[in-house]
């Protein structure tokens, strides 16, 4: 992508010297157009966490946002929660104090997963509790790979069994408290015999990457398995909904089409971008294209993603590209740039800015009311 766009900037010199000589002219103008638009933006964007509390991550499990930061004056780090508009439901986990290993967390509508070596642990999201909720999963092994879908815990367990564990802080609906082998995903009528590098679950449906980068998604109910011929090799962040999979791949982001055909469509989601008509002056016409640094969620048949300089959002129903955020500032001179985009069941889109270029972003959070911009 890079290579090309450059290609393209040196053939433009060499064709007509004048043009180039205008399009310098009209830098000024181009960066005006930007500014007005980022400034449009920013009209429907609300601060939700000041840049003083650090915010250093930021998520979403059905209706709640969770996030991590550090509160000044302690300046003690905690995992918190609320639903979007109601800061009466604001809870702060007192059980992640200045816990740091924020990646093993995982986050459900009803349970918040601790997942780690040895020790996995989970709690009711709607209890801050020091103790209250907190179960010690240790009888299974050692894992680090879990899903959380409903009241219900997924662990893998070397590399093929699939634990369901139902811990006592949800309601036992299936299996009481224990944690059982749910499925061997080397057995028929699965049949998955590659080592497995991450899984997620929705309802009965569970979706796996083998680690050599293939796909397959897997019945939970019937326990059969689907290999989904993906064009590209897995090599980094998934998500899914039960319409698609979006993954990334080394020749950038691509997404993959669930349907009940054997080999089901699978399309670089660089070139729907390009098809998706979004496009805000001649000197900045490419800064819709994914970043390619897997930071994308899947909403209400949307894609919204960080593109080259903001937060975008692609309809696959509608085929359009829509700017949500736009960055301020560019290179040596970057004020604001959004990242980690999460999106609430309803409609609301969290991320957090800062000045770097997506490597470990501390700094405000902000919300966008998505409702009546996703059309």
């Amino acid at each position: 992508m890079i290579e090309v766009k450059g290609a393209a900037r040196r053939e433009d010199v060499r064709i007509a010297i004048p043009g180039l000589l205008g399009l310098v002219g009209c830098v000024p103008i181009y960066n005006a157009q930007y500014d007005d638009r980022a400034g449009e933006l920013e009209e429907s964007r609300i601060e939700f966490q000041p840049e003083a509390n650090r915010t250093s991550l930021i998520a979403s499990g059905g209706n709640r946002v969770f996030w991590v930061d550090k509160v000044p004056p302690l300046d003690q780090q905690y995992l918190r929660s609320m639903i979007p508009g109601d800061p009466s439901t604001q809870i702060q986990y007192e059980w992640s104090k200045d816990k740091f290993e924020t990646e093993d967390y995982h986050f459900g509508e009803q349970i918040i997963g601790d997942c780690d070596f040895g020790t996995s642990l989970a709690y009711k999201v709607t209890d801050g509790g020091d103790v209250s909720g907190k179960i010690a999963q240790t009888s299974i092994g050692s894992s680090q790979l879990c899903a959380i879908d409903g009241a219900f815990v997924y662990f893998l367990i070397g590399n093929s069994t699939l634990i369901k564990w139902a811990p006592p802080t949800a309601v036992p609906t299936d299996g009481g408290s224990q944690a059982i082998p749910f499925v061997d995903l080397e057995q028929p009528p699965t049949m998955i015999v590659g080592s497995v590098s991450g899984f997620g679950v929705i309802g009965n449906l569970g979706l796996f990457a083998e680690q050599d980068g293939d796909l397959y998604t897997v019945d939970l109910t019937t326990k059969q398995s689907k290999f989904l011929h993906n064009d590209e090799k897995v090599v980094g962040s998934v998500f899914f909904d039960g319409s698609g999979v979006l993954y990334e791949s080394a020749n950038g982001p691509r997404y993959l089409a669930l349907t009940d055909a054997e080999d089901p469509p699978d399309t670089s989601f660089a070139d729907m971008v390009s098809d998706g008509g979004y496009h805000l002056n001649f000197k900045l016409g490419d800064i819709q294209q994914p970043a390619g640094n897997g930071e994308f969620v899947l909403h209400d048949r949307h894609v919204v993603y960080r593109g080259e300089r903001g937060i975008f959002a692609y309809g696959l129903d509608t085929h359009n590209v829509i700017d949500l955020l736009l960055d301020r500032g560019e290179g040596i001179d970057l004020e604001l740039a959004y990242h980690s985009p999460a999106v609430t069941k309803g409609g609301q889109l969290f991320v957090i800015g800062g000045d770097s270029f997506g490597i470990d972003v501390i700094g405000p959070a902000f919300q966008v009311d998505l409702k009546d911009r996703l059309r």
